[in-house]
């Protein structure tokens, strides 16, 4: 898969308004953001509906070197700790084996907080060192809007986003310099520039 981050425009950091702060729901856990995301995103895949307890998670795709953690830690989590700990039922097993053409659950490593046990952020090997910051984390998360929405196949039926780019599964590696552009360009921004 290509590197997402290849496809960051020079102007990346226009209009961010960086750094950001964030947390997990208990506070044991803060982050800081200190670089531009290449795109926002929902996902309607059954995992990250179980994983929110909510009908999808929403996501800001950052450079991993632009999230670090300044208090506290994370733990692994997901179907893919489930797995690795042999704790997976059936249904859990059952969704791992019918992974098909997606990510098998060990490629993806969900952290949370090991306290309150909130979804902070995942990171997914074949992304090229990009990390997966569901943006409700961040203290002031009301200005994030999707842009992009995936497995929108698997989206309960109500659900409806104002994301301009809509894929039934995840995007092609060859998909992502054209949204990364059109997400510089266009994808809002803290305080409403973009």
């Amino acid at each position: 898969m290509s590197d997402p981050a290849s496809a960051r425009p020079a102007s990346e950091s226009a209009g961010w308004s960086l750094p950001w702060e964030g947390g997990c729901r208990c506070g044991a856990l803060r982050l800081q953001v200190t670089a531009a995301p290449i795109l926002s995103a929902v996902c309607h895949c059954r995992g990250c509906q179980r994983m929110t307890g909510s009908a999808f998670s929403l996501t800001l795709m950052l450079p991993a070197e632009g999230v670090a953690i300044t208090r506290g830690e994370t733990r692994r989590g997901g179907l893919g700790a489930a797995l690795e700990s042999g704790c997976a039922g059936p249904a859990g097993i059952a969704e791992a084996e019918a992974s098909g053409a997606g990510l098998p659950p060990s490629a993806i490593d969900h952290r949370l907080c090991p306290v309150c046990g909130s979804w902070v952020f995942t990171r997914i090997e074949a992304l090229g060192g990009m990390v997966n910051l569901r943006a409700p984390m961040l203290d002031e998360a009301a200005w994030v809007v999707p842009f992009v929405e995936t497995v929108r196949a698997e989206a309960l039926p109500w659900v409806v986003t104002p994301a301009p780019h809509r894929f039934a599964g995840f995007p092609g590696p060859e998909d992502f310099p054209a949204l990364a552009a059109a997400f510089a360009a266009e994808g809002a921004r803290p305080g409403g520039a973009g």
